[in-house]
């Protein structure tokens, strides 16, 4: 499929609930969700996979902004951001101002030249539960970056997951978390 934005679903302030979904090849031409955009309301998904899907930027897989985002027992795999200078970008999943949790999910082989190569998030909270990450590329994470704004902050969590062999340019191969506002910044990582 292909589309400007959200190639496979397009969900707009409504509550999507995604089972058993294979999303393969999906590319996003103007610039966010190769396979799934959502702008507000609540997407779950469960058991479902994304391979090989593309977008300009935000996520290569999946964008979310303002949304409640929910993905259980699901795969990432080979999703890319193509555009070389988006900082906003991650090969799987971009989230911005939203609240996202991510459980016993595996993301492999992601890449974005720009931003991270499986997870950002960006002004929001994540929650990542037993998830493991392998051979990720990114150029501001490999695997997960968490940003914020001066004025919007930024949390993230991390329990029961593994990182292995995932590569950035630039700072952390596993999580880069960076904050202008020192101590408002929350990371939390455990059993990695």
């Amino acid at each position: 499929s292909t589309a400007a934005n959200g190639a496979g679903i397009y969900a707009t302030n409504i509550t999507t609930l995604i089972s058993g979904l294979t999303a393969t090849n999906g590319i996003a031409t103007g610039s966010r969700g190769g396979a799934i955009f959502a702008n507000g309301g609540f997407v779950a998904i469960d058991q479902s996979s994304f391979t090989g899907n593309r977008s300009v930027t935000g996520g290569g897989a999946i964008f979310a902004i303002q949304a409640e985002l929910r993905i259980d027992r699901s795969q990432f795999d080979q999703n890319a951001i193509t555009s070389v200078t988006s900082v906003l970008a991650a090969g799987a999943i971009a989230t911005r101002s939203g609240n996202t949790t991510i459980s016993r999910s595996s993301f492999t082989r992601n890449s974005s030249s720009g931003g991270s190569g499986a997870i950002q998030n960006f002004t929001g909270t994540l929650t990542v539960n037993t998830s493991s990450f392998s051979e990720n590329t990114g150029k501001v994470a490999g695997a997960i970056q968490n940003w914020s704004q001066e004025t919007q902050l930024s949390r993230l969590y991390v329990y029961d997951s593994t990182f292995t062999k995932n590569n950035s340019l630039d700072y952390g191969g596993g999580i880069a978390s960076d904050g202008h506002l020192g101590g408002h910044r929350l990371a939390h990582v455990c059993r990695l």
